[in-house]
Parts: structure tokens; C-alpha cells; sequence
């Protein structure tokens, strides 16, 4: 006889992850984030795809201009973290934009 048992994967909740937007998502390098809950302590870990970290922020207000000016084109993840142990992670595209004169 063959016994299966399945177990329940706990996942995370809505209440566990910070709200937040990055706009405009195809970004030069300057975009805002803006939290969407007031929150403490909220830092900024910026990534690239290889997983090497390329840039920290700390004591972000709920809505913060951030420049990654010297980054090169490519996804990046943003992942915020609040002293309460919320976070959450979006991605944005970087491209460097041409302008023909």
C-alpha cells in the first residue's frame, strides 16, 4: 500500500510584505519608490542579477528620488526591509536612452 501524506507550505501573507511602486520602470537610472504604508526604518538594498549588491539606501522617507546614475543597463531587484521584519522585492529596468540632436 502506498501512503502520501501532504503537508501545507506556509508562504508569505499580504500583511507581510511592504506595499510599494517604482515608477517609471524603465528608468535611465532615476526613478522614485514610493511605500504606500508609513512604515520605520525602511532601507533599500539594490541588486543585480547575479546576486552581487550595487547599492544601499537607509531611513527612507515613504517616498524617496533615487539616482542610480552609475549602473549599466540591465534588471536590477530593489529590496525594502523595515525594522519590523517586513520586506519585499520589484524589479526595474535600467536603459541608457540615446538622444539624436
Amino acid at each position: 500500500m502506498l501512503t502520501i501524506t501532504l503537508e501545507t507550505v506556509l508562504g508569505i501573507t499580504d500583511d507581510e510584505l511592504i506595499d510599494f511602486t517604482i515608477y517609471p520602470n524603465l528608468t535611465s537610472g532615476q526613478f522614485t519608490v514610493s511605500i504606500n504604508k508609513s512604515l520605520n526604518q525602511v532601507s533599500a538594498s539594490i541588486y543585480d542579477l547575479i546576486g552581487k549588491q550595487v547599492g544601499q539606501l537607509n531611513n527612507l522617507s515613504n517616498q524617496v528620488e533615487i539616482d542610480l546614475f552609475y549602473l549599466i543597463e540591465g534588471l536590477y531587484l530593489i529590496r525594502l526591509t523595515a525594522e519590523n521584519g517586513l520586506q519585499s522585492t520589484q524589479r526595474i529596468v535600467i536603459q541608457q536612452f540615446n538622444v539624436w540632436h
